[in-house]
């Protein structure tokens, strides 16, 4: 049996994602095609349907980890000592926007958000929440005791705030849509939280 036989499966299936990813970024997501895919990773085509059954399901594998590299840099941002809670926030905003900064990111998060894709894409979000949630808390907590939030109970507050981080995943999907939707929900957010001296949503308060 050949080294390549014996790789683990994966590993094989990381470098197929990988070498998707790759392309889709070079040439777009319509403009790839699973030979193209299966020639960058240097596998046969076989070899590919024994991972993924269609071309789709490998968009959202990328899409997959394009969001968890986004909530990789959440958490980093999360928990980064000597930043202040809305300095925090704000650092999450931007990771939000820069999941469609690119235009095959936009292609790969709109095959994502098809009706055809619901199940892996609700898979996906309920990967996420219990990821975000705890450190969150914690940063509204950081706030109260900063003095720039009010909150009763944190987790709630974090519960509160993911539901609309989720409202707007699934309401907007163009880039400039998704900007100024992120700025509005961080004046909605801090609003709530009590902190004063927040842009109205029409203003330009994004995520700085």
């Amino acid at each position: 049996m050949s080294a390549r036989q014996r790789k683990d499966p994966e590993v094989r299936r990381a470098e197929l994602v990988a070498a998707a990813a790759a392309l889709f970024s070079e040439r777009g997501v319509a403009a790839t095609a699973v030979s193209d895919i299966v020639r960058a990773a240097g596998v046969a085509q076989g070899t590919f349907y024994l991972y993924f059954d269609s071309k789709d399901d490998i968009v959202c594998a990328v899409a997959e980890m394009l969001i968890d590299g986004m909530v990789a840099r959440i958490e980093s941002a999360l928990d980064e000592p000597g930043r202040s809670a809305i300095e925090k926030l704000d650092a999450m905003a931007s990771a939000l926007v820069e999941i469609n900064d690119e235009p095959y990111e936009v292609e790969l998060m709109g095959i994502f958000h098809r009706p055809d894709n619901l199940a892996f894409h609700d898979s996906v979000n309920r990967s996420i929440v219990p990821r975000l949630m705890p450190h969150l808390a914690r940063i509204i907590g950081q706030g109260v005791d900063e003095g720039s939030f009010v909150a009763e109970d944190p987790e709630k507050s974090a519960w509160f705030i993911l539901g609309a981080l989720q409202g707007l995943e699934l309401g907007f999907t163009g880039t400039d849509e998704v900007r100024e939707a992120v700025g509005q929900l961080r004046a909605f957010v801090l609003r709530g939280l009590g902190h004063s001296g927040v842009p109205t949503p029409g203003g330009s308060g994004g995520a700085a």
